[in-house]
């Protein structure tokens, strides 16, 4: 399994006002659901409001371009026309999908609602004085990474997505880019 990030080096970042998006949800489902929504593992089509957003060039590599597939606010993928048109039955039954302009173009914000299990004796946490800061490894137990592509974990908070490695290597087959794939599990 693998833990999903942007790639700045070579893509645009997704810039997407999470102000206005908190807002729109939170006129429909109230207060902070927002920003509860991943743990909370709670559906946000019904209030979903396309608030638009921008391609930002992060000024790390010359050339960047489009992504085909990103994350946004770190446990969001955003996917192009392209890579919502091969998606879309690979990652229909893990969560929800809602319209968001980007550059003027309609993208789609994929909503993982998948929350899986970790195998907490072989997986780790860094905190310090109790306060979590972030994952040292993570081991997923074997059905999870045979059965999901796309998932999120009560163990780190739902603060991240994983796939399995069928679903990088799909990507790489459909050469959707814009994804970097990072590997925290213990050998």
């Amino acid at each position: 399994m693998y833990r999903l990030t942007s790639d700045f080096e070579h893509y645009y970042d997704i810039d997407i006002d999470i102000y206005a998006v908190e807002d729109a949800i939170d006129t429909q489902l109230g207060e902070d659901t927002f920003y509860n929504a991943a743990l909370s593992n709670i559906e946000l089509t019904s209030a979903w409001s396309d608030v638009g957003g921008t391609l930002n060039d992060t000024g790390l590599a010359k050339g960047a371009r489009a992504p085909d597939i990103s994350i946004w606010n770190g446990i969001y993928l955003i996917l192009s026309a392209e890579a919502f048109g091969q998606l879309n039955p690979i990652l229909a039954d893990a969560g929800e999908f809602m319209p968001i302009t980007l550059a003027g173009s309609t993208y789609q914000l994929f909503n993982c609602r998948r929350i899986v299990n970790v195998d907490e004796n072989a997986s780790e946490t860094e905190t310090i004085n109790g306060e979590y800061l972030g994952l040292k490894s993570i081991r997923f137990e074997s059905s999870a990474e045979l059965t999901n592509t796309v998932c999120k974990t009560k163990f780190d908070n739902c603060s991240s997505l994983y796939c399995s490695e069928n679903f990088k290597k799909k990507l790489e087959n459909l050469k959707l880019y814009g994804l970097q794939f990072e590997t925290l599990e213990q050998q």
